[in-house]
């Protein structure tokens, strides 16, 4: 248990460094923020609403905008600092979301399962193996949704449990399970695929408008708080109090990439190409499948 303990903590300070290691001045974005969002995030962005991508309620707790990494909603070096946490391995083209990052962002951090992670804990909608080489990510496509079966439900088997001996390896060897990358300026990175089909013509299922707003009343609900949650809350007080945040001056077509402007109160219009989008409760909705 103390083992446990130990190495448990030792793996949360290193993440609570890493947030008070930004600058208060830099303006953070977190992509995919999902349930669990970067506490040091100054703006939110996912592009699913609802709660069937996540394993919990979708936290809306600061400027949040709906939008898809591939074609992200801000202007060219709209932030310092980009947190992209959990993302890269569900895209069908991490080439496009990478270029995308160094697009937005001036720097910012990856982290991604490992090779090892995936292999021992197969996740369905993981498309990739990622591996760091030297100050390069490589992405390999999955040959097969789940490597092992039987190894798949033993593990699982011991999460559920909440297995100290198991979670006390987790934690000592956390380098074996997750990929963390920072990058600067630019992201060195490799795709490797078993064809040449690039995948742009894969179609995913969408909301209607309709169905999508009814996410957003139904997600705009309080979250509980727990210890974890206080202390995430602590951190980003800190760290956005006192920050005016506009998102209008970030936001940029998804299309074009350039300005927008507040057609109506809750309509965006592109300055080029003329592509509007829906404001809904002071959620910009940035998805080229929802253009008005």
């Amino acid at each position: 248990m103390i083992s446990y303990l130990i190495n448990f903590l030792k793996v949360k300070l290193h993440k609570l460094k890493r947030m008070l290691s930004l600058p208060r001045e830099w303006l953070v974005l977190d992509i995919g923020s999902g349930n669990g969002p970067f506490p040091r995030a100054d703006v939110l962005c996912d592009k699913y609403i609802e709660d069937t991508q996540r394993v919990d309620k979708l936290v809306i707790d600061r400027p949040f905008v709906i939008g898809d990494i591939n074609a992200l909603p801000f202007l060219d070096n709209s932030f310092d600092f980009i947190f992209c946490s959990h993302i890269l391995e569900h895209t069908d083209n991490p080439e496009i979301a990478i270029k995308e990052l160094m697009r937005v962002g001036k720097r910012g951090y990856i982290e991604a399962p490992t090779e090892f992670q995936e292999k021992m804990q197969s996740t369905f909608s993981h498309k990739w193996l990622i591996k760091k080489e030297g100050e390069a990510l490589i992405f390999w496509e999955k040959e097969k949704e789940i490597f092992d079966e039987c190894l798949q439900k033993n593990i699982r088997n011991l999460i559920d449990k909440n297995d100290k001996a198991y979670l006390t390896f987790f934690y000592r060897h956390h380098n074996l399970f997750n990929i963390e990358h920072y990058w600067e300026k630019e992201i060195k990175f490799k795709v490797l695929r078993r064809n040449i089909d690039t995948k742009d013509d894969i179609k995913e299922s969408v909301f209607s408008r309709q169905q999508l707003l009814a996410q957003i009343d139904k997600n705009s609900s309080k979250i509980p708080f727990g210890f974890r949650r206080f202390l995430k809350f602590m951190i980003k007080i800190i760290f956005t109090k006192g920050k005016n945040i506009d998102l209008l001056q970030l936001l940029a077509c998804p299309k074009c990439k350039n300005k927008m402007s507040l057609l109506e109160k809750d309509v965006l219009a592109c300055s080029s190409c003329d592509s509007k989008f829906l404001i809904h409760k002071n959620i910009p909705i940035m998805l080229k499948e929802y253009i008005l």
